[in-house]
């Protein structure tokens, strides 16, 4: 399962993963390869694409607050400190981090923000979202064998979250493959590194490879330039493809 735009200013993994669906899915009809790998793997493993996450957040990142009425437009303009710079919007319309909502470490995270905001507000109880309910039950209801969350920015790879020792080499491996298709560097947390993101939530509840992908250099409290999508296209054409052979080997194994 690949999943994009968790936050409003993280788009471009929206627009990676539906490029990958339609790249994938291309190659399939014609009966041509992705690369070196077979595209009739994907009568075998299934991959679901969850592009966009958080849409009402990306439309309010992206200033395009039409789908609000007027209570709803006075609310995110306060929430955004009374700013119109929208770029930096990373929350959902309601306020809420939808990366800080997932049960696992939830009650370990420190943030200032004690109230909704334009980013790092955590809720006030995890599954508060919506959104993030949505994404756990579908999860369940799929059962995934690996799960990615593309995020921006920093092309940096993490995967390691309570990882159960067992699983561990297991886990690195698929991890450090991603790494070396994507050049992308593998980020090992601190112990008491805390969690309630989605791959976090994954890791703990599934005992599966989790893996949050971060896109693109580091960019401030803003958007990724559509300038460096090709860069980042090319370095995870087939990160999708090659976790199908992954995944083949989990469920054979």
């Amino acid at each position: 399962m690949l999943v994009g735009s968790h936050h409003g200013r993280e788009w471009l993994s929206s627009i990676l993963l539906v490029r990958m669906l339609e790249e994938y899915a291309a190659a399939y009809r014609a009966g041509k390869p992705v690369g070196e790998y077979p595209s009739e793997s994907l009568d075998e493993v299934s991959i679901w694409f969850i592009p966009m996450l958080n849409p009402d957040g990306v439309s309010i990142q992206q200033g395009d607050l039409s789908n609000l009425n007027v209570l709803e437009k006075a609310a995110v303009w306060k929430m955004n400190r009374y700013s119109r710079n929208w770029s930096r919007w990373k929350a959902n319309a309601k306020g809420i981090d939808l990366n800080r909502q997932y049960p696992a470490g939830w009650k370990e995270v420190m943030s200032h923000e004690t109230k909704p905001t334009y980013q790092f507000y955590k809720g006030g109880q995890p599954l508060e979202a919506a959104e993030v309910k949505a994404l756990m039950d579908f999860t369940k209801e799929i059962d995934p064998l690996i799960a990615v969350s593309y995020h921006t920015s920093g092309r940096e790879i993490f995967w390691h979250y309570k990882n159960k020792r067992k699983n561990m080499a297991r886990d690195y491996g698929i991890a450090k493959k991603t790494a070396e298709l994507t050049g992308y560097e593998l980020t090992f947390p601190e112990k008491e590194a805390v969690g309630s993101g989605f791959t976090d939530w994954f890791i703990t509840e599934f005992r599966r490879p989790g893996m949050t992908i971060e896109l693109s250099y580091l960019v401030d409290e803003t958007n990724p330039p559509l300038t460096v999508f090709p860069e980042e296209w090319k370095r995870n054409r087939l990160v999708g493809i090659m976790l199908v052979k992954e995944a083949k080997q989990l469920h054979n194994n």
